[in-house]
């Protein structure tokens, strides 16, 4: 399942020209959350949700919010980003959305002050307290 999730997220960002993409996993909440980066200008939005391994049995009704959890925007210079939105948690009658703010840096690129190649990104969260999330981000640009 996690490979589909990342091959799908990957796959909208070649097909809208995209110039970066950060995949970064959350242990403690489980949770996916993918970058997208937009041509030049640095501004793009990122989109989280639950890793599930299994499919739900298929009497359990299941919504489109209760896998995705979080939205927002995000502003980079390829080195460090800022990331802000909000946090949805789906309850049985209700949802509670709660502010999401990040701070996410790649090391190579600025231990090497470059914009390109691929790079680990390493993410804080505050959110009712500190998370941290560790992935992969993947520059497109040479491609197009």
């Amino acid at each position: 399942m996690k490979t589909i999730i990342t091959s799908i997220f990957l796959f909208i960002t070649i097909l809208c020209k995209g110039q970066t993409s950060d995949v970064m996993y959350v242990p403690d909440q489980k949770t996916l959350v993918v970058t997208y980066h937009n041509n030049f200008n640095g501004v793009g939005f990122y989109v989280g949700g639950y890793l599930v391994a299994t499919f739900p049995a298929p009497y359990i009704y299941t919504t489109p919010m209760s896998r995705i959890n979080r939205v927002g925007l995000s502003l980079t210079n390829h080195q460090i980003s800022i990331m802000g939105g909000i946090f949805g948690e789906s309850y049985y009658d209700s949802v509670s959305i709660k502010p999401d703010i990040w701070l996410k840096i790649h090391p190579i690129r600025i231990l090497t002050k470059t914009n390109k190649g691929i790079d680990l990104s390493l993410g804080v969260n505050y959110m009712k307290g500190v998370r941290y999330g560790v992935g992969l981000s993947i520059p497109f640009r040479g491609i197009y």
